[in-house]
């Protein structure tokens, strides 16, 4: 009996059967994603989906009408509760935080004792700050780096971006990366300048960019790429 966790974001899904180790994750870049999940998913025969989503309402339909059709199953979506897991939810109406969000903050409870900052570097940029004792203090969202380098080819003639390499930049390509990087990493340490974190908090890094904002973030920083998968997991205990 195989329960299938997802997480289904707006330009990626991530997820893997629930008790198993790692993450599989596919580009769909807003799509069409029927074909993907034709070729990703069907040789899998789970008896349970489970699903954590902020994306848009034609991507979640297409999906649930997916899973409805391959495997006659009905997908149960995650929502974020007021309080739970050693969590609470700062939000006056707790179901209007992204549910990734806060799976990734019951997975930081989880994983690390003190104060934390959660980071999800995907379609958009997350921060958001939880204290030792479990309580969300709140974050902020902003244009995530594929976002924001889209924003800059179609609101001008600038070419693609190039990889990031020297800063400052000596070319526009290289310019446009290094400025949108600069700019996403900039959106953690204001937040950090703004609401300083106790002495011996950590950092949890998480999202299809992790990976390049990671070694120009400054503090004691992991990257955890299946960091909403395992929150997902840790909700689908009994408390």
């Amino acid at each position: 009996m195989v329960k299938l966790l997802v997480d289904l974001g707006n330009s990626a899904v991530a997820w893997r059967p629930a008790g198993s180790a790692g993450m599989q994750r596919f580009l769909h870049g807003g799509g069409e994603i029927r074909p993907l999940l034709d070729r990703e998913w069907g040789a899998l025969r789970p008896h349970q989906v489970v699903v954590c989503s902020v994306a848009v309402t034609p991507l979640r339909e297409a999906m649930a009408d997916w899973i409805r059709e391959r495997w006659s199953l009905q997908p149960r979506w995650l929502s974020s509760p007021a309080s739970g897991w050693g969590v609470v939810n700062a939000y006056g109406r707790p179901e209007r935080l992204g549910v990734d969000r806060w799976a990734a903050l019951v997975a930081a409870r989880r994983l690390r004792e003190g104060a934390v900052v959660v980071v999800d570097a995907g379609s958009a940029v997350t921060v958001d700050l939880l204290e030792a004792n479990g309580r969300h203090r709140g974050g902020v969202i902003a244009p995530g780096l594929g976002m924001m380098r889209r924003a800059l080819m179609e609101g001008t003639a600038l070419p693609a971006p190039d990889e990031v390499g020297e800063i400052p930049a000596r070319d526009t390509r290289s310019a446009m990366a290094a400025g949108t990087l600069l700019a996403a990493v900039g959106v953690v340490e204001s937040l950090l300048a703004r609401c300083p974190p106790p002495e011996g908090w950590s950092g949890l890094v998480t999202g299809g960019d992790a990976s390049i904002l990671l070694p120009h973030l400054r503090g004691d920083w992991e990257e955890v790429p299946d960091l909403v998968l395992k929150g997902m997991e840790i909700m689908e205990e009994v408390e």
